[in-house]
């Protein structure tokens, strides 16, 4: 749900606090409060140059789950999902994508962010 504010970047704000499918036509900022591990759906882009951003806001596995292997990491395999690992410092953690041609490309991450 927005949050009715946005963040520096003047992106809308919006907060999930349990698992959920966005849209990707808009670029926004994630802000993930579930407790236990939620599961975010990330559908194909249909626009170049949308940029989303998720952050974890508890310690928990939230998993980021792109639909039809989108997810380009920097390595030569696509990946499917990209995982908050509670192991690691997960308050505050999450990645950054952009989409371009159909797919999501990762512009940053912070924290322990597994990729399969």
């Amino acid at each position: 749900m927005p949050i009715g504010a946005t963040n520096g970047d003047g992106l809308p704000a919006y907060v999930l606090t349990t698992s959920a499918t966005i849209d990707p036509s808009y670029s926004g900022l994630y802000m993930v409060t579930d407790a236990s591990a939620a599961t975010i759906v990330i559908p194909a882009p249909q626009n170049d140059g949308v940029r989303l951003t998720f952050m974890g806001q508890r310690a928990a596995d939230h998993i980021f789950s792109f639909t039809g292997a989108k997810l380009r990491t920097g390595t030569a395999a696509s990946a499917t999902t990209a995982t908050v690992d509670s192991a690691g410092p997960t308050t505050g953690s999450g990645i950054t994508v952009v989409s371009a041609s159909g797919l999501w490309f990762v512009l940053s991450k912070v924290g322990t962010i597994n990729y399969a």
